[in-house]
């Protein structure tokens, strides 16, 4: 059985989570092609498609206040959910809604898609003998009824045939009793209004006579005539109009019962038995909904040539998986427009609102050695006032430890012992180079940590010392920068435990 080009004539998309509006279907009071419409269901914006073993049923709600309540024919290729427009759907004109429902197989948790609007035509001949009311009909009632109104039609048909052969043969027998010679009747050529109105001129009373009653005769047989003729026009259109209501619901039929059958060509392994996405053939294509193959942009096709109308966003907003190329487009322009210069260039010039004085964001506390503390939280310059309180001043008389800055001593003889240092003084005679050479044995295990060389009565002494070599150490002394050869000097040492160096 194959699927007629225009077996589906509703395509829209509804969410079952409160998406975009669904575009409205329309159609006209008392509809008899009993139209089939494929909703593809959205959740969060993608996709969505009812597991398999989930029952699917439409609920309407009719301009005149009824309910219809039917199943749904299934799922169609991609998983949209198919269903057919009964003729008790369309039987009240106005605006009227319905939803998808879809029952889930292993909770019985239920899913309603939003608001599909229908817009219903008034017909402008209102039929008396279909009024609007309630329906609840299953998938078998259905197809049941779509048999049922395909025979009805057919029967239509029959009995404006039967209608239109019974006009004809009135036409017949009017012309038989008019003029006679249509060999129908017997005697009909002597028993005819021409007749009896050729016999009355034999005599002016008969003539008169027969004249009034062939006159009423031809008039009857006229009258009779024109009948015939508009019961076999009305007759023919009736047959017409009987045989496309027919052949309509034959249509909506085989289309019911192919969907719930299972038709061959709807399945994806014979219309894209290669599985690669594409409708096989053109045959295929138009069983499928007419659409030629190869004539529309196919998932893994070539989109290097599309074009795409759009208009900035009013916001910044991040991109969503499955809204439409226009409304990404958009979004993406917002966010290059909103760009500044500083993006592209990558320079602190372009920088706006610079900052001209570098502040500590976050608030510092200072506090010295557990005295009282003071607050710095960035918001302006600030000077710390550091008193005696904030450093834990001691009196004259306490012993400072070196952990605070002191000497640890109160007498300055101990201040040596407690720095680990010794000094000492030497008076020597420098030699003719100004030279002053000691043994280390002046300071056993100990290091030089300060030298100076003084001279009575002068001023710019100076002292090098060279490095040790043989146990030695040697002393140059220079005042200025000439050297006190063979002159008395002081040394003044200082030894200690080791050496600081800073370089």
């Amino acid at each position: 059985m194959q699927i007629p080009a225009n077996s589906i004539r509703f395509l829209r998309t509804a969410a079952v989570d409160g998406g975009a509006p669904c575009e409205a279907i329309r159609l006209t009071q008392y509809d008899k092609s009993m139209p089939v419409a494929a909703v593809t269901l959205t959740e969060n914006g993608v996709k969505y498609t009812p597991p398999e073993g989930a029952l699917l049923k439409v609920r309407m709600k009719k301009p005149d206040g009824h309910s219809v309540y039917n199943n749904a024919l299934g799922l169609w290729n991609n998983g949209e959910v198919l269903f057919l427009f009964t003729q008790q759907m369309t039987a009240a004109f106005g605006e009227a809604f319905l939803n998808v429902e879809i029952t889930l197989p292993d909770t019985g948790a239920v899913k309603c898609s939003d608001p599909i609007p229908v817009f219903i035509s008034e017909n402008a001949v209102q039929q008396k003998d279909i009024e609007s009311s309630d329906e609840f009909l299953t998938l078998v009632e259905i197809l049941e009824l779509c048999k049922k109104l395909a025979a009805a039609a057919q029967k239509s048909a029959e009995n404006a045939a039967e209608s239109e052969a019974s006009a004809e043969s009135s036409a017949t027998l009017s012309e038989s009793w008019a003029v006679g010679g249509t060999g129908t009747r017997e005697g009909e050529d002597t028993d005819n209004s021409k007749y009896y109105s050729e016999q009355s001129s034999k005599s002016a009373q008969q003539a008169e006579t027969s004249a009034s009653s062939a006159s009423a005769s031809a008039s009857a047989s006229a009258s009779s005539e024109t009948n015939a003729k508009a019961s076999e026009t009305a007759s023919a259109q009736s047959a017409a109009s009987a045989a496309e209501d027919a052949q309509r619901a034959e249509d909506a039929a085989d289309r019911a019962e192919a969907i719930v059958d299972g038709d061959a060509f709807m399945k994806k392994a014979v219309y894209d038995a290669n599985g690669d996405g594409k409708v096989d053939t053109a045959e295929n294509a138009e069983q499928l909904g007419g659409i030629p193959a190869n004539s529309f942009l196919q998932k893994t096709g070539d989109g290097s040539n599309l074009t795409a109308a759009f208009t900035q966003a009013s916001a910044r907003a991040n991109l969503t998986a499955g809204e439409k190329l226009a409304v990404s487009f958009g979004k993406l322009m917002k966010w290059f427009s909103d760009l500044k210069t500083v993006a592209f260039s990558g320079s602190y010039n372009d920088l706006s609102n610079k900052p001209t004085t570098l502040k500590n964001p976050t608030a510092l506390t200072l506090q010295m050695n557990g005295g009282s503390s003071q607050t710095y939280d960035g918001s302006a310059e600030k000077t710390f006032n550091v008193t005696p309180a904030g450093i834990n001043a001691f009196s004259k008389t306490d012993v400072i430890p070196l952990s605070n800055g002191g000497t640890g001593v109160t007498r300055v003889l101990d201040l040596y012992t407690q720095l680990k240092m010794v000094p000492i003084t030497v008076v020597k005679t420098t030699d003719s180079n100004g030279q002053v050479v000691l043994a280390t044995e002046w300071w056993p295990g100990q290091n030089i940590l300060y030298v100076v060389a003084t001279l009575s009565g002068s001023t710019g002494t100076s002292v090098r010392m060279e490095n040790p070599q043989a146990n030695k150490f040697t002393f140059t002394c220079f005042n200025g920068s000439n050297r006190l050869a063979n002159t008395a000097v002081r040394l003044n040492f200082i030894f200690g435990t080791g050496w600081n160096i800073w370089e």
